[in-house]
């Protein structure tokens, strides 16, 4: 296995150079791409399972259809991330910052959100199915039609938000819906 270490934050400029770091015999559970700066890349359609992006900057990245399962999210910034039906299935995404994502018809079953900034997100029909929202801010963000079976939503504050149609019957917690559309 090849290892990858720098010292500083890595920019990728381009798809290919992180395509290319992934094929090699890297482990995508190294830290090579945790703190990596991605801003605005496209990156739809890619296999991300597992990669572990802790604390990088995805701001304006293009994740259409991208597959992240498993992946470590943990303190990333997806500010404007374009995530309409990417696979986010038991992502570590504690602290991110979702701010006005695009993420409908995205799949969150079984990820956790803890503390997780998700305002103002256009979040319709997605599935929160096991979700844990602990204290996720999700002020203003559309969430018409989503599936929030099983999730935790204890002290999640969904003030201002749109969760008509939303499935929150076996949701447990008591949240914030100061203002929520129901």
């Amino acid at each position: 296995m090849r290892t990858y270490h720098h010292s500083e934050t890595t920019r990728f400029s381009n798809r290919e150079e992180l395509e290319s770091l992934l094929a090699s015999e890297l482990d995508s559970e190294s830290n090579a791409f945790e703190g990596a700066d991605l801003r605005g890349l496209d990156l739809s359609g890619m296999d991300l399972r597992g990669i572990n992006l802790a604390g990088a900057n995805m701001t304006g990245c293009a994740l259409r259809g991208a597959n992240l399962e498993g992946a470590d999210l943990r303190r990333s910034r997806l500010d404007h991330a374009e995530l309409q039906g990417a696979n986010l299935r038991g992502v570590k995404a504690e602290f991110a910052v979702f701010g006005c994502a695009q993420m409908e018809g995205a799949n969150f079953s079984n990820a956790d959100l803890r503390r997780a900034n998700l305002v103002g997100v256009s979040a319709r029909n997605v599935n929160f199915s096991g979700a844990d929202l602990y204290y996720a801010r999700t002020g203003g963000g559309d969430f018409r039609d989503s599936n929030f079976t099983d999730a935790n939503i204890q002290r999640a504050v969904f003030r201002a938000a749109d969760l008509t149609g939303c499935d929150l019957g076996t949701a447990t917690g008591t949240p914030g819906l100061d203002r929520a559309k129901l």
